[in-house]
C-alpha cells in the first residue's frame, strides 16, 4: 500500500510520454523498482490487529521513470520474483477479466504467473463464485495465491466467497485488490456548491473531448478551476477489512494522490484511452508488481523451511455446490418442454440462453442427500417490459406447493444492458427430479431467458443475493 505522502512524487515521476522502446525500458523499470525502491506498506490483517510494515522508500530515484507510457507498451515486461511455479487465482469483475486490454491474457493475474487461473466475470460481482465456488474450480485445484477484486461490490458476498475459499485453501495468499478509476470521480463548480456533482464522463463532454484524448484531457484538468472528489465508500471499505480480517488476508490499493484532481492528472495514463474506465497494459503492470511484492514480503516472513506453496494442505468444500450455466456455450443437459429453445441470441459474442415464449416445464436434479436451494440465473434489464415476469412453480419439501416470480426488470444500473440476475426461488428435495413450471405473467418485447441453474447452501449464500456480469442485450 502505498504511502500518501509518496503519491504524488510517484505520480509526478511517469507522467511523462515516450516512444513505444522507450516506453517499454520504463514499465520495465517500474517492475525492478516497485519491490525496493517505492514506498508501500504491506498490510498483514489478523483475527487480532491491522499490522503495517512499510518497505524502504527513496522517492528521488522514481525521478528517472520521467518518460513513462501514456497508454501502454508493445515491450517485453519481465516481472519481479516472476516465476509459473506459484499457482494463482483469480476472481474480480472486468478490470481483472482483461476489459479493454487487445490480449486479455495480458491482464494482472497472468502477468503474476503466466499460469493463473482466471474465474473473473466481465462486471460481474462475488456472488456468482460464492455459490457455486467448487463449480468453478473443481475438486483438483491448488492454489497458493488468490486475488479477489470486488471492492465496491464487496456487500455482494464478498466475505462468504473468501470464507469459502480460506476453508478450501487454508495456507494460501488471499490478496483484496481495491481499484479505483476515472469514473468513480465527481466534480462540482467549487466544494461549497450545491449543485449536482457530476461525473468524469459528463464532465468530459463539457469540455468536448473526443475520446482517446489522454494529454489533451490532463491539460484541462491542470487549468479546471472546480471541485472533484471522489465518494466516500465507508460500508465498503468496512467489509473488505473484516472479510481480510477474517481469513488473514492482505489488502493492496491502487494508490492516488493527495486530492481527487491530482490523482485524476497523474493515473489517467493509467487507463485506457478510449473511455479511461479499465487499466491499460501499464496499469496492469503495476498492480502485478504491487501483488508480487506482497508475496516477497510473505515469503520473507515465513519461518524457516515455510514456502509459499501450499500442496497438499487443502481443507474441505463443506456442503458444497451444484452449478451449470451454458450462457457461453449454450450446453444444457436439463429436460425441458419442446415450448422452449436453447438460442444463441448474440451470435457476435456467442451468448445463449433457454427463450421461453410461453408457459412449460425444467426438469431439475437435486444430486445432494439433502434438500438444497434452488437458484436460476437469467437474463435482466433496467427497461421495463423488455421481458415477461415469470412466475415458477414446483413442488417442494414435505410436498408442500413452492411460488415464486422472477422478475427481470430489476437490473441494478441505469445503462441500456442485459445482467445475468440469479434469484434463490426454495428448497428442492432430495429425488431423482423436480419438474419446475414455467408461466410468462407479462408479455414482453423478448422471450424470457434462462441461462443457468444452481444449488448451494442457503446458510452459507443468502437467497437474496442476485449476482452475474453485464453485457449488451
Amino acid at each position: 500500500l502505498f504511502r500518501r505522502r509518496h503519491h504524488k512524487s510517484f505520480a509526478m515521476a511517469i507522467s511523462g510520454t515516450a516512444s513505444n522502446k522507450e516506453s517499454s525500458r520504463a514499465v520495465l523499470l517500474v517492475c525492478l523498482v516497485l519491490l525496493g525502491v517505492t514506498s508501500f506498506y504491506r498490510a498483514k490483517l489478523t483475527s487480532d490487529s491491522l499490522s503495517q510494515q512499510p518497505f524502504s522508500s527513496h522517492a528521488a530515484a522514481l525521478r528517472t521513470l520521467e518518460q513513462a507510457s501514456e497508454g501502454g507498451t508493445n515491450g517485453d515486461r519481465e516481472l519481479i520474483f516472476g516465476d509459473d511455479k506459484v499457482r494463482v487465482a483469480a476472481f474480480g469483475s472486468s478490470n481483472t477479466w482483461g476489459a479493454a486490454l487487445e490480449d486479455r491474457y495480458q491482464s494482472y493475474p497472468y502477468l503474476v504467473s503466466q499460469t493463473a487461473d482466471n474465474y473473473a466475470l466481465f462486471a460481474g460481482g462475488p456472488n456468482y463464485p460464492s455459490v457455486c465456488l467448487q463449480s468453478l474450480i473443481g475438486d483438483d485445484k491448488v492454489y497458493d495465491v488468490i486475488l479477489l477484486e470486488y471492492w465496491l461490490r464487496s456487500r455482494e458476498g464478498l466475505a462468504e466467497l473468501a470464507g469459502r475459499l480460506r476453508r478450501r485453501f487454508p495456507h494460501a495468499i488471499i490478496i483484496f485488490i481495491k481499484l479505483w478509476g476515472p469514473f468513480h470521480a465527481r466534480r462540482k463548480p467549487s466544494e461549497t456548491s450545491e449543485e449536482p456533482a457530476i461525473t468524469f464522463d459528463q464532465w468530459r463532454s463539457t469540455v468536448h473531448t473526443e475520446h482517446g484524448q489522454t494529454n489533451e484531457l490532463i491539460n484541462l484538468l491542470k487549468q479546471d478551476t472546480g471541485h472533484w472528489f471522489f465518494p466516500d465508500h465507508q460500508e465498503a471499505d468496512v467489509l473488505v477489512n473484516t472479510a481480510a480480517r477474517e481469513v488473514g488476508g492482505y489488502q493492496l490499493h491502487m494508490p492516488f494522490s493527495d486530492t481527487a484532481q491530482e490523482s485524476l492528472q497523474h493515473y489517467l495514463r493509467f487507463f485506457d484511452r478510449d473511455y479511461h474506465t479499465h487499466l491499460n497494459d501499464v496499469g496492469h503492470t503495476l498492480i502485478a508488481n504491487l501483488t508480487r511484492a506482497i508475496m516477497h514480503e510473505h515469503a520473507a516472513n515465513q519461518d524457516e523451511g515455510e514456502q509459499v506453496n501450499s500442496a497438499g494442505r487443502m481443507g474441505e468444500w463443506g456442503l458444497g455446490d451444484s452449478c451449470h450455466l451454458w450462457m457461453t456455450t449454450g450446453a444444457c443437459n436439463l429436460e425441458y418442454s419442446e415450448q422452449f429453445q436453447m438460442s444463441e441470441y448474440d451470435e457476435n459474442t456467442g451468448k445463449f440462453a433457454l427463450e421461453m415464449p410461453s408457459a412449460g416445464w425444467v426438469d431439475v436434479h437435486n444430486p445432494f442427500d439433502s434438500p438444497r436451494q434452488l437458484y436460476l440465473s437469467f437474463i435482466a434489464t433496467n427497461t421495463p417490459g423488455k421481458f415477461p415476469v415469470m412466475e415458477v412453480k414446483f413442488v417442494g419439501v414435505d410436498g408442500q406447493e413452492v411460488v415464486h416470480y422472477l422478475h427481470p426488470a430489476n437490473a441494478p444500473d441505469n445503462h441500456q444492458v442485459g445482467v445475468i440476475r440469479t434469484a434463490g426461488v426454495g428448497a428442492i428435495p432430495v429425488g431423482p427430479k423436480t419438474r419446475l413450471l414455467f408461466t410468462p405473467q407479462s408479455g414482453g418485447e423478448l422471450p424470457f431467458r434462462l441461462v443457468g441453474t444452481s444449488f448451494s447452501n442457503d446458510i452459507a449464500v443468502p437467497l437474496e443475493y442476485n449476482f452475474g456480469p453485464m453485457f449488451n442485450i
